[in-house]
């Protein structure tokens, strides 16, 4: 009873701070931490598979990112996503496990430069509409109709619309996840930045700003593997797996064409040599 007591009175401190765990719906599992505080991500089979970076404070568990990883698996095999595709759909991936985008209603709130990012990186892999989700994922194996991303819009709002996101404006002044993990790591860890600003200060040196596109760069386009760096924390590319097996098919396909195309000009030959 004692203990029922004081996660009753915890979910009540939670409600009134207006943090709490909010399921984004549609294509999104439901957070089992629904209605409670963002907190650290668990151990165990309910760890986080992917987006470790927000593992200090999140509303996912291993449901969420097993969602996230089959879906890099399917834009790696069947979507013929590049290397750089992938690793930025990781990150829109992980924008659910953002606390701020837990902790809000509705489809996760992504920028729209962001989002122009995205549909630049994967405008030419495939994907396919799945109706039970209503959204547009990576192909899967059994989709009957995938397209490329540009075939099914030519607007990046449109596309990140369609695959469970709503877009918003910088200047709106509205919360929007814009690729990086942001406030997150301020309540895990100090960051080297957080280190250097503090010593200019103390030397007597006012800080730059950093603008925005640099703070993007600087986030996933650190290596030409583009690994996800932010304050000297990496997230683990989870996706690598993925890749090498996209890789690979890629490699399967090719050949197979290379054997229609040969076995389409022999026919040739031997009908031509006929007539």
């Amino acid at each position: 009873m004692l203990l029922l007591a004081l996660w009753a009175t915890l979910a009540t401190i939670a409600s009134t701070t207006g943090e709490v765990c909010v399921s984004q719906g549609n294509r999104f599992p439901k957070f089992s931490l629904e209605g409670w505080a963002p907190r650290k991500s668990p151990r165990g089979t309910d760890a986080l598979k992917l987006c470790r970076i927000f593992s200090g404070r999140t509303c996912c568990t291993g449901i969420q990112t097993q969602h996230a990883l089959l879906a890099l698996r399917n834009l790696a095999v069947n979507g013929e996503g590049d290397e750089v595709c992938q690793s930025v759909w990781e990150v829109l991936e992980c924008s659910v496990c953002h606390p701020r985008v837990g902790t809000s209603a509705g489809p996760p709130a992504i920028c729209q430069d962001f989002c122009n990012v995205v549909f630049s990186s994967c405008s030419s892999a495939f994907f396919a509409m799945d109706q039970p989700k209503q959204a547009l994922l990576p192909c899967g194996s059994s989709e009957i109709i995938c397209a490329q991303g540009t075939e099914w819009t030519r607007n990046s709002s449109h596309f990140c619309e369609l695959a469970g996101f709503r877009v918003v404006e910088r200047a709106s002044g509205e919360f929007c996840y814009d690729g990086t993990p942001g406030e997150s790591l301020e309540k895990t860890s100090p960051s080297s930045k957080d280190q250097k600003t503090k010593k200019q200060k103390k030397q007597g040196r006012t800080p730059s700003p950093e603008s925005p596109s640099k703070k993007f760069d600087r986030a996933f386009l650190m290596t030409d593997k583009v690994l996800w760096a932010v304050a000297g924390l990496v997230l683990t590319a989870g996706a690598v797996l993925f890749r090498q097996r996209g890789s690979r098919s890629r490699q399967r396909r090719a050949a197979l064409m290379k054997s229609l195309k040969e076995a389409r000009a022999s026919q040739q030959a031997a009908y031509d040599k006929k007539s």
